[in-house]
């Protein structure tokens, strides 16, 4: 049926929910909110929609093109208005005067962390099984349970863990799992070790991802005054997402430069043109291994196959190693400006644990 159907999936799944909410959900009301913030939402929207086509297409139109360039100067002029906008506003969109505060930018720091480090390698890892091991595209999807399934269940366990140990711990906590499972990712793709070994990464990434998982957005939110938790949830969701764009980009190119030159080197010794060899590149790059076979002449294959399991191995471990880098930065960010006291485990009440009927000690039967 094609990929783009896919797409289609959420479409019932929202129906769904927005129903639910509908029916469920309790209407709420800021008593304090004005209008609309009209000039913050066009200037915000129109920036980060140029900066996100600009992400998207940079790797493969070249960073220093002319369109390319041109959105960035655009993206920063509308970024730069939306400060300004929001400067002078009332009731802001974003009040910038939460950044001075040392526990709600640790927090934003964190959650770009999660996202650029963390949630990123959803969109690398199902190219890495692919690639290296064969695996086929729903196949691939199966071999990614280790990953996926911690992120599901770390949340249940991080609010048992939030009523002994602080917000500012669990997230560096959290982080450095990430650089821990990053880090066994560089060593996979730099060794090519066998799928057991992947499979232990993944959940070592895994655990981290999940620990990130909703105890960025809780510390985030308890770091802005109650009325204004509505900001702090979509601070939240736009800094992640920017977050993970920003590194895909980043990455991708990392990935696409180490993987090209490395087949390139390796490609060479099989005898074909060098202009051959470069167009045989693309594929490697894009992790079309399959295509590459393909054009490939009958006697070089398997040659060519061998240069382009090394050569996106290596790419794979470069990304996979800044990721663990950018991963390490936020958790020492996180760390040293997020307070402990502001972030306190919160304990669980004695009477939570005593069953339903409780005896009355004032009673004197």
């Amino acid at each position: 049926m094609g990929w783009r159907w896919a797409f289609l999936v959420s479409v019932p799944a929202s129906a769904i929910l927005v129903l639910a909410t509908l029916k469920f959900i309790g209407e709420s009301r800021d008593p304090n909110a004005k209008r609309l913030d009209i000039a913050g939402t066009v200037t915000f929207s129109a920036g980060l929609a140029l900066h996100i086509w600009a992400l998207i297409d940079g790797n493969d139109a070249g960073w220093s093109s002319r369109s390319i360039i041109l959105r960035l100067a655009a993206a920063f002029v509308f970024l730069a208005a939306f400060v300004t906008v929001e400067l002078r506003q009332d009731r802001p969109m974003v009040e910038f005067g939460l950044f001075r505060r040392r526990t709600f930018l640790g927090a934003v720091l964190a959650m770009i962390g999660y996202g650029a480090s963390a949630q990123v390698m959803i969109f690398f890892l199902p190219l890495y099984l692919e690639n290296a091991y064969g695996f086929e595209p729903l196949s691939a999807g199966i071999a990614m349970i280790p990953f996926a399934l911690p992120m599901v269940l770390a949340p249940r366990i991080t609010r048992r863990l939030a009523t002994h140990f602080s917000g500012r711990s669990l997230l560096a906590a959290g982080l450095a799992t990430t650089v821990v499972g990053n880090a066994a990712f560089w060593l996979v793709g730099r060794s090519h070790l066998a799928y057991g070994v992947f499979l232990v990464a993944m959940v070592i990434a895994g655990c981290g991802a999940g620990l990130l998982n909703g105890q960025t957005v809780k510390v985030l939110q308890g770091a802005v005054p109650e009325d204004r938790a509505g900001m702090a949830s979509g601070l939240a969701s736009t800094t992640r997402f920017i977050g993970i764009l920003v590194s895909v980009a980043a990455l991708g190119a990392i990935l696409s430069d180490v993987a090209g030159e490395r087949f390139v080197a390796g490609a060479a010794r099989t005898g074909l043109a060098m202009d051959a060899v470069r167009e045989e590149a693309a594929h490697v790059t894009s992790g079309d291994l399959a295509g590459l076979l393909a054009a490939a002449p009958a006697g070089a294959r398997e040659a060519l196959r061998s240069a382009a399991l090394t050569a996106y191995g290596a790419g794979f471990a470069s990304a996979a190693i800044v990721a663990a880098g950018i991963a390490f930065i936020a958790c020492l960010l996180a760390y040293g400006l997020i307070s402990s006291q502001e972030t306190a485990p919160v304990h669980q009440p004695l009477h939570a644990k005593m069953p339903c009927k409780v005896i009355d000690c004032r009673d004197p039967l």
